[in-house]
């Protein structure tokens, strides 16, 4: 039940129920956020950096407040986050463009993302930033300056973080209220967040979920891309038969981590399932090394501005010929780099094999990270489903498609807790 706060002037809203499904990845944060009954997209950089004191416009701008969450600047006082990653803050696009020393994922480091402070700072940022949009509509700008979100949330970690960090980070999550405080406008904004329930689901398995869901025209639409990319599936395997096999095994080619969710008879498999500490921001970081190695004047000095090249905001067709032809020589790079990647999946793809491979159907092969080495692991990944000349298909969904399953699949889980509450 909302309440409300009275003034001379007017009757404003000032608590909000939200539903969040949130897909904390190592280089993006991407969901989807209902409050009252509209849902927000959610598409964020996974970075923070410190600030001691700035401020933009005063003035609430009710166009862009949608996407506070990239520009937030907050200050959060929580029992989830240790004093040593205290202080004020900026997230998303504004933390990258910044130029501060920006604080990321540590995906060499083998910290698990469960005990990492900024798997809850993200999380805050988001749900504070739409509550404080919200509220910026309902109020035509004029936000009180306490409004307080009751979230039930729904996030995932890598498998193996999953199977032992799952119960404390949701315990820490849901322990006690966090404050974030907004420095943004002409006043603070304190919003206390209270998540009032949390599921941890294992990463890559709400995206197999969330596939099941697509429908049969979306699985043909896979299935005959690709055949057209090389894939020896037979003819016998449609959209409708893809959409009736319970023996599935996913890989998930993450920025930081690949995930192996398992799927037997329909249901997750957590004890084959498997993840490993790499992803392709380990090529990217292995690119940018190149790069400075080389002479070829090209300025990418971190993951994020190597995939700003490979990823143009405009069909690469587009381009100019000097873009065009910088894309190339990056890709070439990545091309050099990619088989230390592709060859630990197919290592960790080979013992998940070992133990499922005679039931399984199907091998889906996805997510933001695996289209730049998507030929050579499908390839790969083929030979292992083939031993004996049995084999299996191996459909590699596109990640123009297939990135935002798992955004897709939390949010389905996060509205379904939502409605047994």
């Amino acid at each position: 039940m909302a309440t409300t706060t009275k003034s001379t002037k007017k009757t404003v809203k000032t608590d909000y129920n939200v539903i969040a499904g949130l897909d904390i990845g190592n280089g993006l944060v991407k969901g989807k956020v209902e409050i009252d009954g509209t849902t927000h997209p959610i598409d964020v950089p996974s970075a923070m950096t410190y600030t001691s004191s700035s401020r933009l416009d005063p003035e609430l701008d009710l166009d862009a407040v949608d996407d506070l969450a990239n520009h937030l600047e907050a200050t959060v006082v929580s029992s989830a986050v240790p004093a040593t990653s205290a202080g004020r803050l900026l997230f998303g696009t504004r933390a990258v463009t910044s130029g501060g020393h920006m604080t990321q994922f540590h995906i060499d480091a083998h910290v698990p993302k469960s005990h990492e402070p900024l798997s809850v700072l993200l999380a805050l940022d988001v749900v504070a930033s739409q509550t404080i949009a919200a509220a910026a509509k309902d109020s035509a700008g004029d936000v009180p300056e306490s409004l307080c979100a009751d979230c039930v949330l729904s996030v995932a970690l890598p498998i193996d973080d999953y199977m032992e960090h799952r119960t404390e980070y949701r315990d820490r999550l849901m322990r006690e209220p966090h404050h974030v405080i907004c420095h943004n406008y002409g006043h603070d904004i304190d919003v206390k967040v209270t998540f009032t329930e949390v599921a941890v689901v294992p990463e890559g398995v709400a995206a197999l979920a969330a596939l099941r869901s697509t429908g049969p025209e979306f699985m043909e639409a896979a299935l005959t891309l690709a055949r057209s990319n090389g894939a020896t599936i037979d003819a016998s395997y449609t959209g409708e038969v893809l959409m009736r096999l319970g023996d599935v095994i996913g890989i998930d080619v993450g920025e930081g981590t690949v995930n192996f969710p398992v799927f037997s008879g329909g249901s997750i498999n957590t004890e084959c399932s498997k993840s490993i500490n790499q992803g392709f921001g380990n090529v990217l970081d292995d690119v940018v090394d190149r790069l400075r190695q080389s002479n070829t004047g090209i300025q990418a000095e971190s993951r994020g501005a190597v995939e700003k090249i490979l990823l143009p905001k405009i069909d690469p067709e587009e381009q100019t010929l000097k873009a065009r032809r910088i894309r190339e020589r990056v890709m070439e790079e990545v091309d050099r780099v990619s088989p230390t990647l592709v060859e630990a999946i197919a290592d960790t793809f080979t013992s998940v094999w070992r133990r499922v491979g005679t039931s399984c159907e199907v091998v889906y092969i996805y997510g933001g990270g695996a289209r730049f080495i998507a030929n050579q692991l499908q390839g790969r990944i083929e030979e292992i489903c083939d031993t004996g000349g049995i084999g299996c298909p191996v459909v590699y969904l596109d990640s123009a498609w297939s990135r935002n399953l798992n955004a897709e699949g939390l949010y389905k889980s996060a509205k379904k807790l939502a409605a047994a509450m």
